[in-house]
């Protein structure tokens, strides 16, 4: 009985290695499987980890494309020999529909839920809050070991949970740090900040009840009978161990720390990676964003 090369290869196109079980070669295909499999990882881990640059990109993207091509023309060229052939007792149409299915619908996706709760994510943002760093409409990939690696470093951007609900703001007060705010002015253990990435619209000033907790974190005076805070004017405040104290770059349009507090060390779970989409509200694809990086802490100096 002969074997169709353009069977195998449709198989193979389905699932990479199928074509090869189609063939009577299961070995093989489990190898040109697995092939793949670690070129992929391989692939994805430069796109996150390795500076933006065209050969950073398109060389990883050709390595998979590359050995997804060699597995349909090994296939097709291997069963274009084949002149006879007795069916195994695999050779069923249900146990190819059944290997589909399987790596379709739970191996991958258990590797991909595995990889996303400890490698990297995506990340959507959905508010202005850390305009104009990140704008509603951006997609961002995430790295999820950044945390289990190392402390947090003051001024970078983090990714963190608060009442089951992912938060994007960027860490400016880390445990033992005092800070103030004067009109507008982020003072850090008694120093004014200079934070380029900062951005500010509104002239008037802004109170609220939420904001009250901060009270019982001065350090100096009787919080009860302290100032109430405002958006522009708090502090100073003592940030506690083992939190951190974070603040929107949109400083006028975000609910951050001086609104909820600090932000506990087990709940930071993320760091911003590399922007690898962006749509603005009509629609329209932002060129010109997508493949940004946020690697590292930017300096604010005093």
């Amino acid at each position: 009985m002969k074997r169709s090369p353009w069977v195998a290869v449709l198989l193979s196109g389905a699932l990479p290695g199928l074509g090869h079980v189609y063939l009577g070669e299961p070995r093989r295909g489990l190898t040109l499987f697995a092939a793949l499999g670690g070129v992929s990882v391989v692939a994805i881990l430069t796109l996150l980890y390795l500076p933006v640059a065209p050969l950073n990109v398109l060389l990883p993207l050709g390595m998979v494309v590359t050995v997804w091509l060699y597995v349909l023309a090994d296939a097709f060229r291997r069963g274009r020999r084949i002149e006879a052939y007795a069916p195994r007792r695999y050779n069923r149409w249900w146990v190819y529909l059944g290997a589909f299915l399987f790596v379709g619908f739970v191996a991958q996706p258990a590797a991909q839920n595995r990889f996303e709760a400890s490698v990297s994510d995506a990340f959507r943002v959905t508010s202005a809050a850390m305009a104009p760093t990140l704008l509603p409409g951006d997609y961002l990939l995430v790295d999820k070991r950044s945390f289990r690696k190392r402390p947090p470093a003051r001024f970078e951007m983090a990714v963190y949970r608060r009442g089951g609900t992912s938060y994007l703001h960027r860490i400016v007060g880390l445990p033992g740090d005092t800070l103030a705010m004067v009109g507008k002015v982020l003072h850090l253990n008694g120093a004014p900040v200079a934070e380029p990435y900062a951005r500010h619209g509104d002239p008037l000033d802004v109170t609220a009840p939420a904001m009250r907790w901060q009270l019982d974190h001065l350090v100096d005076g009787d919080g009860r009978t302290a100032t109430p805070p405002t958006r522009d004017d708090w502090g100073p405040l003592l940030v506690p161990e083992g939190r951190y104290f974070v603040l929107g770059d949109n400083r006028d349009d975000s609910a951050d720390s001086r609104y909820h507090g600090f932000v506990a060390r087990e709940d930071l779970i993320a760091t911003p990676l590399r922007l690898y989409f962006s749509m603005d509200e009509d629609g329209g694809v932002r060129w010109d964003r997508i493949g940004r990086g946020f690697a590292g802490a930017p300096r604010a100096g005093g």
